[in-house]
């Protein structure tokens, strides 16, 4: 799993109700890929669904208006599902997604491994949805001693994310989630 530690900061040109969060949680074959609970939302009222193939954390109050600067800090934890393959692990994570519905000033990320891998492995892409390239508004760098990727970025237009991805050796993650429950209940509801 994953543990995420956001903090965003926004500037509300006109009166809004707060801020949707939505983190993509199914893959491009349509099967969830990730699983987002232990959410948690300092000082704010939030509420959490599903939508579309994301979960939502809406942040806000539908009694009260925002506008000018609001900070919004939240928590959560992104639990993976094994991906069957056996010839190895990885991380295939998007950072920052590409669905925001505004450009980002400045985006700082930091991502920490939690055991050793190889620097030379560590891919970060940055750009419009579906890119293999780092546009050059973003910065990385790894720290071997503390086995952590640092990430800036300074004016991402709107629709841009970062997208990190580590080839690991098989074993790495323990104790993904599985969905192997789901083929018998789908022979047995088929012979139905």
């Amino acid at each position: 799993s994953y543990e995420f530690s956001e903090t965003i900061s926004v500037n509300f040109s006109n009166l809004q109700h707060g801020i949707f969060r939505y983190i993509p949680t199914k893959g491009s074959d349509n099967l969830t890929a990730l699983k987002v609970d232990q959410i948690n939302v300092a000082g704010w009222n939030y509420e959490d669904y599903f939508e579309n193939k994301n979960k939502v954390i809406k942040i806000g109050d539908p009694d009260y208006y925002l506008t000018g600067k609001q900070i919004f800090s939240l928590n959560y934890r992104v639990r993976i599902y094994d991906d069957k393959d056996t010839n190895g692990d990885m991380v295939y994570l998007d950072l920052l997604p590409t669905n925001w519905e505004t450009p980002i000033d400045h985006v700082k990320i930091a991502f920490q491994f939690p055991k050793d891998i190889k620097e030379d492995d560590i891919r970060i892409y940055g750009d419009k949805y579906g890119a293999d390239n780092l546009a050059d508004t973003i910065d990385w760098r790894y720290d071997a001693e503390t086995r952590t990727v640092q990430i800036e970025g300074r004016d991402l237009p709107q629709g841009m994310g970062i997208t990190l991805y580590c080839p690991l050796p098989e074993g790495y993650w323990t104790d993904q989630l599985s969905n192997d429950w789901a083929k018998p209940v789908s022979i047995i509801l088929g012979i139905f």
